[in-house]
C-alpha cells in the first residue's frame, strides 16, 4: 500500500512539472488526475504480480488423491459440554 502511495506522490510531481508551461493553474488542477493515473498502474502491476505469484503457489489435487469432507470438529457435538 505505501507504494501506490509513493508511486501516487511521484506521479503528480512528474504531472505538476510536466504542466507548468501551460501556467500555475494547469498544473495544480493536473497533478492529482497526474497522481491517480500513476497509482492506479501502480496497483494494477502490483494485482498482477500477486496474481501471478499465487497462481504458480495454488497446489494441485491430481485425479488419485481425494479430499475427505469429514474433519475431527465436524465429528464433534455442538452443545457438548467440555471436558
Amino acid at each position: 500500500m505505501l507504494f501506490i502511495v509513493l508511486i501516487g506522490l511521484v506521479g503528480a510531481g512528474i504531472s505538476f512539472f510536466v504542466l507548468w508551461p501551460y501556467g500555475a493553474f494547469i498544473a495544480c488542477l493536473g497533478s492529482p488526475l497526474g497522481g491517480s493515473i500513476a497509482a492506479g498502474l501502480a496497483a494494477m502491476w502490483l494485482g498482477w504480480r500477486s496474481a501471478a505469484r499465487s497462481s504458480r503457489k495454488t497446489p494441485s489435487v491430481s485425479s488419485e488423491e481425494t479430499i475427505s469432507a469429514e474433519s475431527p470438529a465436524s465429528r464433534m457435538k455442538v452443545n457438548s459440554p467440555p471436558e
